[in-house]
């Protein structure tokens, strides 16, 4: 990036959430063995999706609210998510998603060097 030209912080957030979603497509690709996340296991990944609603600015960039997955799966998990809040939760545990749920009420200020972090460690 060049640091004489100031970006806006919708183009750092753009620019942070192309960063995560390759990282986690591509840790997904190797941890499932280039298939879709468990939910469905025979599309390839296609994109990501979040767990906890990515407008909860605190989570957004997390990866353990994240997975990489395919059209279909990120589809059901928009419009009927139950199927994998299961999958989490028998994942990671109870917890864990209860850590997720807990941190999305917190308030979260985004700011352009916190931008700056997320897409340093997921390029």
């Amino acid at each position: 990036m060049n640091k004489n030209k100031k970006l806006s912080l919708a183009k750092l957030k753009k620019l942070a959430d192309k960063a995560l979603s390759g990282y986690i497509r591509n840790k997904s690709a190797e941890q499932y063995g280039y298939t879709c996340c468990p939910l469905c296991n025979d599309n390839p990944i296609q994109c990501m999706f979040h767990f906890i609603s990515r407008r909860k600015a605190i989570l957004r960039w997390d990866e353990k609210n994240v997975i990489g997955a395919c059209h279909r799966c990120n589809f059901e998990e928009r419009y009927f998510p139950d199927k994998s809040r299961v999958w989490y939760i028998r994942t990671h545990g109870l917890d864990q998603y209860l850590k997720l749920v807990y941190m999305a009420e917190q308030s979260f200020a985004v700011t352009e060097k916190y931008l700056q972090s997320v897409i340093k460690r997921y390029s």
